[in-house]
């Protein structure tokens, strides 16, 4: 699995896609320290699922 981000200067558009480049989640997160902290929490989630994302 892969994310995919959009930066842009307040908010920041990610997905998560499969190997085959299906969408499997998509979400926003604010471009900041805190945003960007809660981006790799919401990330390791999918590697905590076994899905081996990013």
């Amino acid at each position: 699995m892969y994310a995919r981000v959009d930066v842009h200067k307040n908010v920041c558009r990610a997905v998560i896609v499969n190997d085959e480049g299906g969408w499997v989640d998509e979400f926003s997160f604010r471009n900041s320290k805190r945003g960007i902290k809660d981006f790799m929490m919401r990330i390791e989630g999918f590697r905590d699922r076994g899905s081996g994302c990013c």
